[in-house]
């Protein structure tokens, strides 16, 4: 196993760096760049618009953005993976089968969607962007 950089601090006590780590370290100080989820949207938004943030095994980040948009008449959603989502910017409404009402959502409210629970998008604000951050997990 390749040794790390072993070195003393102000007290003598023995500091080792880990290769692995120092690498990693250099890694993602080379590509840390703060992003915004509310930039790159575009003016007009014929159709919703989903792209992945963040992929992993068993994991991904997604940010949606809606404007006045809903699930087709008659389309549910029935996912093979849990969702966890929330509203960052907008408002919406998800309706869950056999519910009567759906679940109102706003800039901070989120909702857990175990996966097989069939969900549909009644409406989204047709008046601002409805930005939402979704996990897949």
């Amino acid at each position: 196993m390749e040794q790390g950089i072993i070195s003393r601090d102000n007290r003598g006590r023995r500091l080792i760096d880990p290769p692995r780590h120092r690498e990693h370290s250099r890694q993602t100080e080379a590509n840390m760049e703060a992003k915004s989820f509310l930039d790159g949207i575009p003016a007009n938004l014929p159709e919703e618009m989903m792209t992945d943030v963040l992929r992993a095994d068993g994991f991904r980040i997604e940010r949606i953005v809606s404007r006045g948009h809903r699930s087709p008449a008659g389309f549910w959603y029935d996912q093979d993976t849990d969702e966890w989502v929330i509203v960052l910017q907008g408002k919406a409404a998800v309706l869950f089968d056999g519910d009567r009402r759906p679940v109102e959502l706003g800039p901070g409210s989120y909702v857990n969607i175990p996966a097989g629970v069939r969900h549909r998008v009644e409406w989204t604000d047709p008046e601002q962007d409805t930005v939402w951050l979704a996990v897949h997990y």
